[in-house]
């Protein structure tokens, strides 16, 4: 709350310039302005002052991680390349950055902590967090059902209209 006080002059003090056209907005302003917006992703983001390093902070990060990453993985079909998480998940830390290998290592520890999320890594050495209800089986299954349907369709549709 202090910080969205904080923000809210800064902004008013902005557009307050930009209405009065002087449009000259400080350096200190325009980098406090972007890291108030940044910081406005995650609440609380996991970092190594508040709870340490090595297991315990990439479980803790990985918890955390489970909660950001469900939804946009659902948007997307269940599956996202861990490169595509890595900057996702950095936008909404704003300046609480994570290094890429502590994005890996918090992602390893998802089964263990019983995430609806897997980190899968493919024999190419792509690597991709998953949700666990996620299957190639029913995806394949899927898409086939698909063909089958648009198959019958286009023969109920086109072939009345050869035999006539």
């Amino acid at each position: 709350m202090v910080k969205a006080k904080e923000m809210v002059e800064l902004s008013r003090s902005i557009a307050n310039k930009i209405k009065d056209k002087q449009g000259d907005i400080t350096e200190d302003e325009t980098i406090r302005f972007k890291s108030y917006l940044l910081s406005m992703g995650i609440a609380n983001p996991v970092t190594r002052e508040t709870h340490g390093s090595g297991t315990h902070y990439h479980l803790q990060l990985a918890k955390q991680l489970g909660d950001i990453l469900l939804a946009p993985l659902e948007e997307r079909g269940g599956m996202m390349a861990l490169t595509e998480v890595y900057c996702l998940v950095n936008r909404a830390r704003g300046m609480e950055l994570l290094s890429p290998e502590d994005l890996v290592n918090a992602c390893k520890m998802f089964e263990s902590l019983k995430q609806p999320l897997r980190l899968r890594i493919f024999d190419s050495g792509v690597m991709v967090v998953q949700l666990q209800s996620h299957s190639e089986e029913e995806m394949i299954s899927s898409a086939l059902d698909n063909v089958r349907i648009t198959i019958t369709f286009i023969h109920q549709e086109h072939l009345p209209r050869m035999t006539q």
